[in-house]
């Protein structure tokens, strides 16, 4: 999906500001990942579920947090472009 038609998608998907649920897959392996991604919302009040898989491989990490708007959810996924190769994002 391009960034225009998923920015259109969180325009119309939801009323802005309001809660936006990030969903992120990370190998468990690298701790700096996930200390990278929760200093991307170290000045928000977000909540965080951590559950690993049954192989111990990876960690799915749901954050949810209050976005003021697509723009701001969109600086978020451009930030996390640093460590893509390392993440799945949903």
């Amino acid at each position: 999906m391009n960034k225009s038609s998923f920015y259109e998608q969180l325009q119309n998907s939801q009323n802005w500001p309001g809660e936006y649920m990030f969903k992120i897959i990370l190998k468990s392996s690298i701790e700096e990942n996930l200390a990278y991604i929760k200093k991307l919302f170290i000045s928000k009040e977000a909540k965080y579920s951590v559950k690993e898989s049954s192989t111990k491989k990876f960690q799915s990490l749901t954050i949810i947090v209050n976005m003021k708007s697509p723009e701001e959810v969109m600086s978020i996924y451009t930030q996390l472009e640093a460590i893509q190769k390392d993440i799945i994002l949903l």
